[in-house]
């Protein structure tokens, strides 16, 4: 699907086997979590259009920051706790495909690029971020969400994107990445 023209998606209750959980449901009853995106973004000049965030934002300046969370733009992965960052680059008008995981028996956050580790950290607790940080996690494509007010909407083709409660591994990853 695409989305432009400050067109968004909003993503926050999910039906497995017929029961409606939410994001934070899923992180907590399993401590484990994988998001997969698969995206082209149209060529942005301003680095700021979001193509996927999953977080908290506050005002510095005249500029919205992200305090914790996933923060995918046309040209950067940011990945935010209060204990550490991680970011990663990234090409616009390029598809791109895209991995996060988290595993909390080894509490190691890693990023993928089209099958291929980039970085990881390991005092970022997605659990922590995710399940009890934010009130309730929704994931917004297309823009960003701070109160009430939308910013950073971007252009973008969204191939795929699949949450998994399980930390992926490098060849799970890798394998889907050549499948698709």
């Amino acid at each position: 699907f695409r989305l432009s023209n400050k067109a968004y998606g909003v993503l926050s209750n999910y039906s497995i086997n017929g029961t409606t959980v939410t994001l934070k449901d899923l992180v907590n009853s399993k401590g484990d979590l994988s998001i997969s995106l698969c995206f082209k973004s149209d060529y942005h000049t301003d680095d700021g259009r979001t193509v996927l965030v999953l977080g908290d934002y506050s005002i510095s300046g005249d500029d919205y920051v992200l305090y914790q969370g996933i923060e995918v733009t046309v040209h950067e992965v940011k990945i935010k706790s209060d204990k550490a960052s991680l970011s990663i680059p990234l090409e616009d008008s390029e598809i791109t495909n895209l991995d996060i995981t988290y595993n909390s028996s080894t509490n190691i956050t890693k990023v993928y690029i089209d099958g291929v580790m980039t970085g990881s950290a390991n005092d970022i607790d997605l659990r922590t971020v995710i399940g009890t940080s934010l009130i309730n996690p929704t994931i917004y494509l297309g823009c960003s969400k701070y109160d009430s007010t939308l910013f950073n909407y971007a252009d973008v083709q969204y191939y795929r994107l699949m949450i998994y409660s399980k930390a992926l591994t490098d060849y799970e990853i890798l394998l889907n990445f050549l499948q698709n």
